[in-house]
């Protein structure tokens, strides 16, 4: 089995973990474009703005009621295929229309879920990583 991972590492301490991902509307590689993403472990679904319902022309596939920090509401949802740096594809993956903070599209623990990501502050940096699919089990204990 073929794996894939990548890993994102910022000079200093940082508070959110952030890189560049690619979007499409399902099976159309040709009309994509970059945003920015966050990874948020505390999200249950991946979450993207009108920004990218706009540029990529998605239309609702239905609504789904999901419960955020500021309370409980409706969203639209769209199928798109996300494109990570690791030139993973996970395809026709279904996201939520809302408005995430300082982020295009917000990654939740849907597409975290699918492999192993760590977070490190060694020396006062953080560095992030994410591998597809899921390798081994990883245990600080036994480290």
């Amino acid at each position: 089995m073929e794996y894939r991972s990548f890993t994102n590492s910022y000079p200093t301490l940082s508070r959110t973990l952030k890189n560049n991902i690619v979007i499409a509307r399902p099976g159309d590689e040709n009309q994509n474009f970059i945003f920015m993403a966050l990874w948020d472990t505390g999200a249950t679904n991946t979450m993207i703005t009108q920004k990218v319902v706009d540029l990529l022309k998605l239309r609702p596939v239905n609504i789904r009621e999901v419960f955020t920090p500021s309370g409980k509401m409706d969203a639209y949802c769209h199928y798109v295929d996300v494109f990570l740096p690791n030139k993973t594809i996970i395809q026709r993956i279904p996201v939520l229309q809302g408005e995430p903070m300082g982020c295009d599209v917000l990654i939740g623990m849907d597409i975290i879920g699918l492999g192993d990501f760590a977070v490190s502050n060694f020396e006062n940096k953080t560095t992030f990583s994410f591998r597809l699919p899921s390798k081994q089990k990883v245990d600080f204990l036994k480290s």
